[in-house]
């Protein structure tokens, strides 16, 4: 796709900027020289530790800009595990663990059940489970297993919570209406035949801000394999500027070096 925007108002660090044009490839050089086109962002992190073994961080950028959409994809994967992982501890129910056996009916238009894991082991679906693979395998059916347990709701609250405010996870990755979107199914964790936990359905009310409206590009295909000569319209999608996902990696791989409001449990 061809980009409408410029980056006008994106941050640039002249050395990252001679680094990459004095050491890139040509390949890289073609890309860096056209912005418009390529809509490329990037964001190196400079580690340095002090006498004392802390990291400290130097932040280096090119084409950075909040304002500026560049569809997330698979990256929103890590903040839905993240916080399932987040909520089970603080679920803290008697047994219930992320390798506890984790059963999703179908409690809504568009939804499906999930009993089994072919990936899995033991064939039994799990948080764990779906964890590794969505790390692994990129799997999108795991990231919508995860969606739907912690919920679009919660998803949205813990994001704001934490300082993501640029954030927003509107959607699972299969093909559903805003309002299927909204809804999450009911949820059973077992254990040895036992029921340890029952999740109820549930709809979200959280309010999203659809003002700021994402065009990209001049023309697109769509699910019918049809070409659309129009602008693409991420509008409603989700959004996870690149920024939030550096600091949610580094909340991870350096939890000392956020703000508390930004940790995670």
């Amino acid at each position: 796709m061809t980009a409408l925007n410029s980056f006008s108002q994106a941050k640039t660090d002249k050395w990252l900027q001679q680094l990459l044009r004095r050491h890139g490839s040509q390949q890289l050089q073609h890309v860096l020289d056209l912005p418009d086109t390529f809509r490329y962002q990037l964001i190196y992190t400079q580690i340095n530790r002090d006498k004392n073994n802390q990291p400290h961080f130097t932040q280096r950028y090119l084409n950075v800009d909040k304002k500026l959409y560049h569809n997330p994809a698979s990256t929103v994967k890590l903040p839905v595990a993240l916080c399932a992982l987040e909520k089970l501890n603080e679920l803290k129910v008697p047994g219930l663990n992320s390798f506890s056996t984790m059963l999703t009916d179908s409690s809504y238009s568009g939804q499906v059940k999930v009993y089994t894991d072919s990936l899995a082991e033991n064939g039994k679906p799990s948080i764990a489970q779906y964890i590794r693979e969505i790390f692994l395998i990129s799997d999108n059916d795991a990231y919508n297993r995860l969606y739907e347990f912690v919920g679009q709701q919660t998803l949205n609250e813990k994001l704001q919570q934490k300082g993501y405010t640029g954030s927003r996870i509107t959607r699972r990755f299969m093909p559903m209406t805003a309002e299927e979107n909204r809804h999450t199914n009911n949820i059973r964790f077992v254990q040895d035949g036992r029921l340890i936990y029952q999740q109820p359905p549930a709809v979200s009310s959280f309010e999203f801000d659809f003002s700021h409206q994402y065009l990209v590009g001049n023309a697109y295909y769509n699910r019918q394999d049809s070409l659309i000569y129009q602008p693409m319209d991420f509008t409603t999608h989700n959004v996870f500027p690149l920024e939030d996902l550096q600091q949610m990696l580094q909340s991870v791989m350096f939890p000392q070096s956020v703000s508390p409001k930004k940790g995670l449990h």
